[in-house]
């Protein structure tokens, strides 16, 4: 069984207007097909490895987020970085994110040395030394691991645990 019904005006428009301008030209990107290029490079700079002599394409993207971020540094009083040595050439970037993984893992290992090292420490200025090295390398959570630290060894001597401050 089907329903009479008078189609819509404004329905009808519509799709007369869609047919008309099905294959207008002016409303897509060339015949159909996206037009986009690759951006080309503004200049070139020195490859960050220094064993390396060869050049990194810079691209207009590449310089105004460099720009970006000189001004985030001189506006915290710091020196701006220079425009050599700052990236990598395809081929050594490459290698840098194929060797990527056992540099993390050399990382890691060389922190676990030195959290095992302050566990074990008895001299304080070992200690701070240790701290500062953990930190400086990166180690997500240096006040909760010196806290941990303290507990553990508060726990271990009987006595209450004071919270240390880095």
């Amino acid at each position: 069984m089907t329903r009479d019904f008078e189609p819509d005006p404004e329905v009808l428009a519509d799709l007369a207007l869609r047919r008309a301008s099905e294959h207008d030209r002016t409303r897509s990107r060339g015949d159909g097909i996206y037009d986009w290029e690759p951006s080309k490079p503004v200049g070139f700079w020195a490859c960050r490895n220094p064993q390396c002599k060869g050049m990194a394409d810079v691209y207009e993207e590449n310089v105004t987020a460099f720009g970006i971020f000189n001004r985030e540094i001189v506006k915290r009083g710091e020196k701006p970085l220079e425009d050599h040595r700052i990236m990598f050439c395809d081929r050594c970037l490459a290698e840098y994110r194929r060797t990527a993984p056992d540099r993390r893992r050399a990382q890691v290992e060389r922190m676990a040395v030195a959290i095992r090292s302050l566990k074990e420490s008895g001299d304080a200025t070992r200690e701070r030394d240790l701290i500062a090295q953990i930190s400086e390398w990166g180690h997500p959570d240096v006040e909760g691991l010196v806290n941990a630290i303290a507990e553990r060894r508060a726990a271990e001597s009987g006595r209450s645990s004071k919270k240390r401050q880095i």
